[in-house]
């Protein structure tokens, strides 16, 4: 791949995170090619901004849908509840870096509250 055979791509070669996400909705949410590519931008950029002289890949590496129902109880009143169908898509997201030891900066960093 290298003349050299001694360099390695941007972005691998070092610590990877796998990071989970689950939507709740009324319905059935895949997302799609486009939509996984802004959420990878917003992440990479995220982990780009606090990790020093990094460089990170992101993808997505599964998605699938569960159906459930939820039941919404009123504080109130025990008899008075509502019974709705949902379903809960779960993204399973690949992130990779050329660093090592950066595992924990990606943690805090993909769990930190959005200000």
């Amino acid at each position: 791949l290298y003349k050299d055979e001694n360099q390695r791509l941007p972005g691998c070669g070092g610590d990877s995170y796998t990071y989970v996400r689950r939507i709740l909705s009324s319905e059935r949410v895949i997302m799609t090619g486009p939509q996984q590519k802004l959420w990878c931008k917003a992440i990479v950029k995220a982990v780009e901004d606090s990790a020093s002289n990094e460089t990170v890949r992101c993808f997505v590496k599964s998605q699938y849908t569960t159906d459930c129902d939820t039941r919404r109880l009123s504080i109130f009143d025990a008899s008075n509840s509502d019974t709705s169908s949902s379903s809960e898509t779960v993204v399973e997201m690949m992130i990779e870096s050329d660093g090592l030891g950066t595992h924990n900066e990606l943690d805090d960093t993909l769990n930190s509250p959005i200000n």
